[in-house]
């Protein structure tokens, strides 16, 4: 399979995928979709995973994903992320394209605004589902 190029220099086109922990859903597919060969893609994650977790996410990790280092926070039930590197991060990977995977961390706000600012492209990643109405603020941010 030809790898894609990123248009300008052809060096090969980098994505970069944020999301808040490794998980059992996700992992297997950044794994193939790596496999594919005709990108490079790297995983950053934001923490390593919590006891809540019922998996074990060292195995869960793979040769292209990155646990940031950061603190977690709690606000009510809420869990934030902050990992300060992840300007750095960004910026000296160079991605051509970041996916962000969740929108209620300190970390994935920093990493959109980031993107906006270098002009970056970027889009949001998420499983949701509509069991239960929520709040209309949450409903809005969703549509």
């Amino acid at each position: 399979m030809q790898s894609q190029t990123d248009g300008t220099s052809g060096s090969r086109f980098r994505v970069g995928v944020l999301v808040p922990h490794p998980t059992p859903y996700r992992s297997p597919m950044f794994e193939r979709a790596a496999d594919r060969g005709d990108f490079e893609l790297d995983v950053l994650y934001c923490e390593h995973g919590g006891a809540e977790r019922p998996w074990d996410a060292d195995k869960l990790l793979n040769r292209n994903s990155l646990v940031l280092s950061g603190k977690r926070f709690h606000i009510g039930s809420q869990i934030l992320r902050w990992n300060p590197g992840i300007i750095s991060e960004l910026r000296s990977r160079a991605y051509n394209l970041v996916l962000i995977g969740g929108y209620s961390d300190i970390t994935t706000f920093v990493g959109a605004a980031w993107c906006l600012l270098s002009r970056t492209p970027y889009g949001f990643i998420w499983e949701s589902h509509d069991l239960y109405r929520r709040a209309l603020a949450v409903r809005i941010a969703k549509w």
